[in-house]
């Protein structure tokens, strides 16, 4: 997807009586980079145009990972008045050299734009994956303190995935003891015998 498209996508109209997109459902699905066409493609009035263009030229290309939305969901914030679910995922790269600076400005995105619909949200979901330790210092920094600021005024359900990670698992037949579950970085599973689960 070009970052033109995204961005016509998201500088859409408002209705005209003023009121704001009545838009009630939002999934963005791993909205971070945009790719761009070799040669670059030229402006077309409406998408049915880039169809018959890209049917008669079979020598375009896709450029992927261009550059980053950075920027350009803005015009999201304060628009969608009437959202009543929100899914934000992201794929969230596994990056062994460090964080990239863009990454935390789409996080203030998504936090920014969170802000702006909580009054009508009535489902949000977040899904993050990759190198969780940074993605989760995202999520801790930016994400969290809007969801504990509140208040969810019609929030029904909430599911926050793929955030945090635990250092020690254990499978054991028996519960735990009270000294064994003080550590903080202990995750412990316990299995059920048969007879447990009937």
């Amino acid at each position: 997807m070009s970052h033109k498209l995204v961005a016509c996508f998201f500088s859409a109209p408002t209705h005209s009586n003023g009121s704001g997109n009545h838009l009630r459902h939002l999934d963005l699905c791993n909205l971070q980079q945009w790719s761009e066409t070799d040669p670059p493609l030229p402006s077309f009035p409406h998408l049915r145009d880039l169809a018959i263009y890209r049917k008669h030229r079979k020598d375009i290309k896709f450029v992927p990972n261009s550059g980053f939305m950075v920027g350009v969901p803005d015009p999201l914030i304060g628009r969608y008045t009437a959202l009543t679910s929100l899914r934000i995922s992201t794929a969230g790269e596994d990056k062994e050299d460090g964080q990239d600076p863009r990454d935390d400005l789409m996080y203030v995105f998504w936090a920014r734009f969170l802000k702006s619909v909580w009054p009508t949200l009535e489902h949000f979901f977040f899904v993050q994956g990759g190198n969780n330790g940074l993605w989760t210092a995202f999520f801790v920094e930016y994400i969290l303190p809007i969801l504990l600021e509140g208040p969810w005024p019609r929030i029904k359900r909430m599911h926050l995935r793929g955030i945090g990670s635990s250092t020690n698992t254990y499978e054991r037949a028996d519960p735990s003891t009270e000294e064994e579950v003080e550590g903080p970085d202990t995750e412990i599973h316990v299995k059920l015998s048969e007879e447990c689960v009937r």
